[in-house]
């Protein structure tokens, strides 16, 4: 109907914006309408609540899905596991079981014994009467007492007192009489069922003995079904910093999805076979029967082979016994507990998905490392380590980046004291040729693939220019050879000699053959590979060598091993005898290297590349690092890393050739800036190709390493550690304890010198065993040929000992197939070898004397023990005993081993080290038992003890004397206590007990300013 009122406003068309805008303004504000705006505007929100309500509770909650899918799967599994431990269970048992609780059964529900239940019940309830009436009738028998005895203590008549006591007390005689009878009764009527109630019990208790673990299960069951639907969260204390640098809590929520990381029942999680129809009775068994639990792989040239993986959300997280028992995870909120986040990284808070949960997102600064690169995170709280049990790929990247000298060029915390990898240029020309300098700086890999020096790409005019430069600067060199010109050897004895005394614990030759493919310097590729030795270096440098490393470099990490000239001769025959040529040599050496130019230009070469990071070189001792620090390097986002002309293709086909060989580089996320221009890609490349970002205006100097795939993977999870993350107090190792300072530095010390080589030390090392184990392969007392384990040594020997020991080594175990070398350590060096070992046992360093009165009453009771246990017939006693002997002369064990380790050690000898062939005689069947029921009451722990105490008796009171670190011309040569070398000076008399003990560490084996020191 149209408007005809006048007054009435113009309706304006809603269905047209324009015009209805344009409508409303012309009507005045007090007449326009609100109705149908407000109408829209509530439907909107209408709309929009509804759908932010279904977004809530349907799309951004899908761990409810997790949880309850999680629920169910679990209570399957647990179903299927008590049905397998049902299985187990004998069916003879299970009847009989079953039987005997039917038949108890049966009985307990007869109507006799219903019926004398209900009699007990009923008597019970008259008792209760009787027991009450009884009660009242004392009580008042006992006021009335009370009144009567007041009476008559006030001498009233008591007359009528006394009568009523007398009644009352016969009223309670009978009524107890009454509960008596009652008891009777009742005792009697619980004897008729007692006997079923007895066997019922001792039937149930053999059931739960025989269902113990199908009760655990249907528990777990229970506690499954009653498990809510929850957000599941750690809370990490203090654990990172605000842009204001205040510390804040982290929220880690991954367990909300991730709830079988710590259960056991999930531990099956991987099956590689051949044969489908193996794979799918393994799934079936499994319960896996939904393909959101696992994922398939095909492996294999013909693809022949299945690997079923199943998914993190169904899976117990791996190395459970060595990460979650040894880190506390979700304990609750307190320092030290880590959460996920802190070794995974991810967005911990996030729950809305997968993606944002990971932190695969843009601009997310940590997402999750997946696969080997969760290694990474173990640097940062454990910065001092070069062993991380259980991580492999973070300690060979560690590793390789000290072997490989990387810090000679890149800062790095931890490195700022660590000396150059690469050997002394300071006397080169008199070693080697100008010839061999310039092919070996050509193409180092030519002359042995497991070289670490990388090719620097050179042309043959620079390759000249630093080999004149090379050269010049070590014409000043004093360096002579001895005198003996090592011929006269037998290179057939030299290669016995080369085993026996431990060179085959350093160096490659023949048959003792290393991995170049991880040329980590440990074992026999710390050192040189001699398979050339005989075209690189003469005779006369060798044997000089051989002899005394320190003659040619005084800081040599090539260890004296005490050879007799006619040993050293036989060495240097046999290593001269291996010769070869620089496989990938192109070009030679020509013309004239003494000019002056061509010396300066390769003295400016030299500097531009930093050759100074890794050799020594006259004049360039000062100089700073040529390339950027690597401190932050592992937080680098796409966008500050140079791609040059690389093209995504090639960058993409590293991610699939890492992948095809098992090294799968980490998952990145989605929005990646280009295509395969990713973190792990560009340093993949940088490692393969150093030089393949280079471009015409932007020139790259980093040499190429030639680094096998497994190297590059390595080093890729070491750099990503490499973040500069603060790590909070009470979070990783403390830099400020000392115990941790010693183990630092000590772990650094061991690795830089090869320990590992000979010994296992912690985690590692021993690695000589194998050459030992194959050359007396079947040998009865094979046991006793192999260095020792040094894990104890710290508990194990005294300290003064250890540093007389370290000083010049001196024989020990008269078995053991190699010589332990003269390092010549300096008295720092020694020091810091002690007090590691030390810290790997809690004890500080300080030198303690362990002399104390013998307890006299328990010595001959442990002669008698020390003799009839045959203690001889593998040690000796000051030479007397064993022939040929297999273990340690017991008169050293007064002032070589503590006491208390002793008495661990005779106890249970095979808990400290374990596979020792020391008979442990008080263990008998896994518990303590005496070793004769006769001697001191068969007490084990004084027998123990009295054997002890007998060998301590015994002992020599003094350390043998150090030996000399070498015999040069029938001259005993020592290395004075500041580490420096002096003919014919002996080294200084180490110091006592009374001289040091409970001194601070730092005080201990301060370096000597002077090298005027008392002649021992």
């Amino acid at each position: 109907m149209a408007n005809t009122n006048p007054n009435m406003p113009p309706k304006a068309p809603w269905w047209n914006p324009a015009k209805f805008f344009a409508v409303r303004k012309s009507i005045p504000v007090e007449q326009r309408s609100y109705t149908k705006i407000y109408g829209i505007l509530a439907i909107l929100l209408f709309a929009f609540t509804v759908w932010a309500v279904l977004d809530e509770v349907m799309s951004r909650r899908p761990w409810k899905d997790i949880q309850a899918d999680f629920k169910e799967f679990k209570a399957t599994r647990l179903n299927l596991e008590i049905k397998k431990e049902k299985a187990k269970i004998d069916p003879a048992v299970r009847k009989e079981l079953k039987k005997r609780l039917a038949d108890l059964d049966k009985q307990m529900n007869s109507d006799s014994y219903k019926q004398t239940l209900d009699d007990i019940t009923d008597l019970e309830n008259k008792l209760y009467k009787a027991q009450r009436d009884y009660t009242f009738a004392k009580a008042t028998s006992d006021e009335t007492y009370y009144y009567l005895d007041e009476e008559r203590t006030s001498h009233q008549d008591t007359t009528k007192r006394a009568k009523d006591y007398r009644e009352i007390e016969a009223e309670k005689v009978v009524k107890l009489a009454v509960v008596n009878n009652l008891l009777h009764q009742d005792t009697i009527l619980r004897s008729k069922i007692l006997p079923i109630q007895k066997a019922y019990k001792e039937a149930q208790r053999v059931n739960d003995s025989v269902y113990a673990n199908v009760i655990a299960l249907q528990r777990k069951l229970d506690a499954v079904e009653a498990m809510p639907v929850a957000v599941k969260q750690t809370m990490l204390v203090n654990y990172e910093k605000t842009n204001f640098n205040n510390l804040k809590m982290r929220i880690d929520r991954c367990e909300t999805c991730h709830l079988s990381y710590s259960d056991p029942l999930f531990k099956n999680d991987t099956i590689v076979s051949t044969d489908a129809k193996e794979v799918k009775a393994w799934l079936k068994a499994n319960k896996y029967n939904d393909e959101e639990h696992y994922k398939i792989k095909k492996l294999g040239a013909n693809k022949d082979t299945t690997v079923v993986i199943v998914s993190a959300l169904f899976r117990l997280h791996p190395n459970v016994d060595l990460l979650l028992k040894t880190h506390k995870v979700d304990e609750p909120p307190a320092p030290g507990v880590l959460g996920c986040t802190s070794c995974h990284a991810g967005q911990g808070p996030s729950i809305v998905s997968p993606e944002f949960a990971h932190g695969f997102q843009e601009h997310w600064e940590t997402p999750l490392l997946t696969g080997h690169y969760v290694e990474a995170s173990c640097q940062s709280c454990h910065s001092g380590k070069m062993d991380f049990e259980g991580a492999k790929f973070i300690t060979q990247g560690k590793k390789l980046f000290t072997d490989f000298g990387c810090y000679g060029c890149h800062s790095m915390p931890g490195y700022e004291d660590v000396p150059g990898q690469a050997p002394s240029l300071l006397n080169v020309s008199k070693k080697v040729t100008p010839q061999w300098i310039f092919q070996w700086i050509k193409n180092p890999k030519g002359w042995g693939k497991a070289a670490r020096m990388p090719n620097f790409m050179l042309s043959d005019d620079e390759a000249k220019a630093i080999t004149a430069f090379i050269v010049d600067q070590s014409k000043s060199s004093t360096y002579a050879p001895l005198a003996h010109g090592g011929g006269g050897g037998n290179a057939l004895q030299g290669k016995q000699t080369f085993f026996d005394a431990g060179c085959v614990a350093c160096h490659a030759i023949d048959d003792y053959k290393g991995d170049a493919n991880m040329r980590i310097k440990e074992g026999n590729l710390f050192g040189a590979n001699l398979n050339k030795e005989g075209s690189k270096v003469t005779s006369e440098w060798l044997f000089d060598w051989l002899k005394n490393p320190k003659n040619y470099l005084a800081h040599s990490r090539m260890p004296s091993l005490r050879l007799t000239d006619q040993e050293a001769a036989d060495l240097t025959a046999y290593i001269m005898g291996h010769t070869g040529v620089n496989d990938d040599a192109k070009s030679s050496l020509t013309g004239d290297i003494a000019d002056a130019g061509l010396i300066k230009k390769g003295e400016t070469l030299v500097r531009g590349y930093g050759c100074f990071g890794c050799h020594e070189i006259k004049g360039m001792e000062k100089e700073a690092k040529v390339s950027v620090a690597l401190n932050t390097f592992g937080k680098k986002t796409p966008g500050e890393l140079f791609y040059g002309n690389v093209d995504g293709e090639t960058l993409g086909n590293f991610r699939k050739t890492f992948a095809k060989e098992g090294l799968p580089l980490a998952e990145i996320e989605t929005h990646a800036i280009h295509e395969n221009q990713d973190w792990y890609t560009w340093t993949i490349g940088k490692m393969k190709n150093s030089r393949m970002y280079e471009t015409e205006r932007i020139p790259q100097k980093m040499p190429n390493f030639a680094m096998s795939d497994q190297e590059a993977y390595a080093l890729n999870i070491f750099l990503r550690s490499q973040t500069g993350a603060f790590v909070p107090t009470g979070y990783g190792d403390s830099k400020m304890d000392p115990i941790q300072q010693g183990l630092d530095k000590g772990r650094m010390f061991v690795h830089w010198n090869n320990c590992v080589g000979c010994h296992k030390i912690e985690s590692s090392g021993g690695l000589v065993a194998k050459f030992i184990n194959e050359a007396f392969v079947g040998n009865e007392n094979l046991a006793y040929f192999a260095p020792p384990y040094l894990g104890p040594e710290g508990d194990r020997v005294q300290e003064q000992w250890l540093h007389q020991f370290l000083s010049g080594p001196f024989k020990i175990r008269p078995m053991v197939k190699l010589r332990m070398p003269t390092y010549g350590f300096s008295d720092p060096e020694i020091s810091t070898a002690t007090n590691y070992f030390l810290s790997m046992h809690k004890r500080p360093l300080v030198m303690t004397s362990y002399d104390y009165p013998v307890n006299a009453s328990l010595v001959p009771s442990g002669k008698m023990l020390f003799e009839k246990l045959k203690c001889l017939s593998c040690h000796t006693m000051g030479g007397v005993g064993a022939n040929p002997p297999k273990s340690p002369d017991l008169e050293n064990t007064k002032k070589r081993l503590r006491p208390e380790w002793v008495t661990k050690w005779i106890g249970h000898p095979d808990s400290l080290m374990p596979g020792t062939p020391m008979t442990s005689f008080w263990i008998s069947g896994g518990k303590v038992a005496p070793a004769d029921p006769q001697i001191l009451n068969g007490d084990p722990y004084m027998q123990v003890k009295a054997v002890q105490e007998y060998v301590h008796s015994i002992g020599k009171n003094d350390i043998p004397t150090p030996t000399p670190y070498a015999t040069i011309n029938g001259s005993d040569k020592y290395i004075l206590p500041n580490g420096d070398y002096e003919a014919a000076m002996l080294r200084a008399e180490i110091p006592n007990a009374s001289m040091l003990m409970s001194k601070p560490t730092g005080e201990l084996f301060a370096k000597k300013k002077s090298k005027k020191i008392a002649m021992k």
